[in-house]
């Protein structure tokens, strides 16, 4: 078998973690799927986006612009993975383990988006903004050198592979940490009485939070299974956790985070922000 071109991108699979054909079908076909539903979501978002900025000058839809940037380049990533997998038999994972290098850019770039979008539209106190920009500084750190080590390795330096997958343990902690934090913030945020629209938007916010913190736990499972020697979970999590956490979190989040910026009327009167007195006058505007 003649080794497609894209696969200096991809690692070659072991034996023991090769999906069976019905498995590599179920993971493909919920990860097209997902790639049906959210890509359309992502370009209506990114017009409102520039809309919007056109009209306000705000930089705070430039902060979302990179945040869903991050958001599907995480997408992207364990999407390539298992249309190659698929289209392979098997044999070959783009974007994996040492050579994921979307995916790091990607959470990078989302936690990036997040930390701005969050200090652009929410008023969080000055102790709170320190320790999420520490956090944020440390994980940024660390991710980056892990891009660096999977470049060199896409480059064909094997020396540094244990350096890589070290530091992608280290950086797929700290980057779980970090979102529970920000989750942490912003409830801790709310006790303080903010107003409704700010509580409105904390809650949107660690909505889609949790959603990546879920994506990335599955692909950290994943890694783990693989490290430590335990194709069971390995292959489970590949089939089943990881598409379907994507299918579920990734539409939620594109919605979610649309919502914090766009509110629609009627999420607003549920929020009791506006009287429903009020829903015609806004219609008309």
């Amino acid at each position: 078998m003649v080794d497609p071109w894209w696969s200096v991108l991809a690692i070659s699979e072991d034996p023991t973690y090769i999906l069976a054909e019905d498995q590599r079908f179920f993971a493909m076909m919920a990860m097209l799927v997902t790639f049906i539903i959210i890509t359309p979501q992502l370009i209506y978002n990114l017009y409102r986006l520039r809309a919007s900025s056109s009209f306000t000058g705000s930089h705070a839809e430039r902060n979302y612009t990179v945040m869903y940037v991050g958001v599907y380049s995480t997408f992207l990533n364990s999407f390539l993975l298992r249309l190659s997998i698929y289209q392979s038999d098997g044999q070959f994972s783009v974007f994996a383990q040492e050579k994921a290098v979307l995916f790091v850019i990607g959470i990078s770039t989302f936690t990036a988006g997040l930390v701005f979008v969050a200090f652009s539209i929410i008023n969080f106190r000055t102790r709170t903004k320190k320790i999420i920009f520490a956090i944020f500084i440390a994980f940024i750190s660390i991710a980056g050198t892990v891009v660096i080590t999977q470049t060199m390795i896409i480059f064909g330096n094997t020396t540094v592979v244990t350096l890589s997958l070290t530091l992608q343990a280290l950086a797929s902690v700290l980057g779980v940490i970090f979102l529970f934090i920000f989750i942490s913030s912003f409830l801790f945020e709310m006790t303080y009485d903010p107003s409704k629209m700010e509580k409105l938007r904390l809650v949107l916010l660690s909505i889609g939070v949790s959603m990546m913190a879920l994506q990335l736990v599955s692909v950290a499972i994943a890694g783990v299974a693989k490290r430590f020697g335990n194709p069971e979970l390995f292959i489970n999590t590949s089939t089943y956790l990881i598409p379907l956490s994507y299918l579920i979190g990734q539409p939620i989040m594109y919605l979610v985070f649309h919502w914090s910026l766009f509110t629609p009327t009627w999420l607003l009167m549920r929020a009791r922000i506006i009287q429903p007195s009020l829903r015609g006058y806004l219609q008309n505007k």
